[in-house]
């Protein structure tokens, strides 16, 4: 039952990252980048546009932390394989750090500040999205050889 719900969280985040992924393999994720930038700045290019509230962000970064920790918590309990735990543990570990350094600017979005992309480190949004991507993969391996 536990790989049934590891599979749909897996699924699920693939599908969040895959576009951006693919932008990173073409060698251009700055075209994923900008459109996300633009997508953060409609309100300010639109005004009749409304600017998302804060208790649909807070939603949203809520509803995006409990499906990372879930997916966390189903690869840990459903693949016993020490090498894959390990890889497993030193993920979550990277995204606790990016959490960290992606607060202040989720802050400001929740207060309703603009974004600027310099703000951004754009490194660790590829980097996370491609160890999402691989982690999955090999998740998927995983629990098909299992």
């Amino acid at each position: 039952m536990l790989d049934g719900w590891l599979v749909a969280f897996g699924l699920i985040i693939l599908s969040f990252y895959s576009v951006y992924f693919y932008h990173i393999l073409r060698g251009r994720p700055e075209e994923f980048e900008a459109m996300l930038i633009q997508a953060f700045r409609l309100h300010d290019m639109n005004p009749s546009i409304p600017q998302p509230s804060p208790s649909y962000i807070m939603t949203m970064l809520g509803v995006a932390l409990l499906l990372e920790a879930g997916y966390f918590a189903l690869c840990l309990l459903a693949l016993n394989i020490p090498s894959y735990q390990i890889f497993t543990g030193v993920f979550i570990l990277f995204e606790v750090v990016h959490g960290v350094r992606v607060f202040p600017l989720l802050r400001a979005m929740i207060n309703g500040q603009g974004i600027e992309e310099e703000t951004i480190d754009w490194r660790w949004e590829r980097a996370s999205a491609q160890l999402y991507i691989l982690h999955v993969v090999i998740t998927g391996v995983l629990l098909v050889l299992n």
